[in-house]
């Protein structure tokens, strides 16, 4: 599904569908086929899934991107809405990977309408901004006059997965960069957050700081969330099948004893 002005969503439908619904959001520059195995899964256990694609998302702030993260979300509710009571699903459940994971908290730290029943994100980055400079001279570059000649072949060449292919693009990324915000201060500014949640990390993901991920966990569940952390054996940017399926695995227990809540049913 494409409609103007939105991502593009990409649904794995079963056979028969369960009464919750799973929204998954993408790492940086990933396309929703990435992860693939993870929506086959979910429509193999009976519940639909979707999966945003992140590949206009250099064109966004920080703000429109959270936005784009309720997005699914909502279509969902007004098209079921159109036929069905709004109550078909009863909760939905959001899952996220590196920059989808930091999207995914942040938008569900601000949410004001409670819309996930409780979210799993994978290595979360403690800010995208970090991610990037930490691992090119992109930044440096494009904001060296003489040298921005060099940012598009040089940033096309270190990171293709970020689709810089002109000026204009990599003026984006450097606005979006300019606009991010530190997912610790948008834990610290949510005290009141109690959105189930499970974190997990693995040590063999040297793309993100593996200890963002454990502190992020540490500071909401001393807010006094519902917190899981779990400690992956082995975690990619770019994960193979098997890891997609042992991290689904953990992912599918946690939202099925959340489901399980008599507060949830009610």
């Amino acid at each position: 599904l494409k409609e103007p002005g939105h991502q593009r969503l990409v649904f794995y439908v079963p056979d028969s569908i369960s009464d919750y619904a799973i929204a998954m959001y993408s790492g940086f520059g990933r396309p929703p086929k990435t992860y693939e195995r993870m929506g086959q899964l979910a429509a193999e256990s009976g519940r639909l899934a979707v999966i945003s694609d992140w590949d206009d998302g250099r064109h966004f702030t920080e703000s429109t991107m959270i936005d784009a993260v309720y997005y699914p979300i909502d279509w969902l509710r007004n098209e079921i809405g159109k036929s069905e009571p709004r109550n078909k699903f009863r909760c939905f459940f959001g899952i996220g990977h590196s920059f989808g994971g930091e999207r995914l908290l942040k938008a569900a730290l601000t949410d004001k309408e409670k819309r996930f029943a409780a979210v799993a994100v994978v290595q979360p980055p403690e800010r995208l901004g970090k991610y990037i400079r930490e691992h090119q001279a992109l930044y440096t570059i494009s904001k060296t006059p003489y040298a921005r000649a060099l940012a598009v072949p040089v940033t096309l060449a270190s990171r293709p997965e970020l689709h810089v292919f002109t000026l204009v693009d990599q003026a984006n990324l450097i606005r979006m960069i300019d606009d991010d915000s530190s997912l610790f201060d948008a834990i610290k500014s949510a005290p009141e957050y109690r959105t189930p949640t499970q974190i997990l990390c693995a040590s063999s993901d040297g793309h993100v700081d593996y200890k963002d991920a454990t502190e992020a966990a540490e500071m909401m569940k001393n807010n006094g969330a519902k917190t899981e952390l779990v400690h992956l054996d082995e975690f990619y940017k770019r994960p193979t099948d098997k890891q997609m399926e042992d991290v689904f695995g953990h992912i599918s227990d946690f939202f099925d004893r959340i489901s399980r809540d008599p507060e949830l049913a009610a």
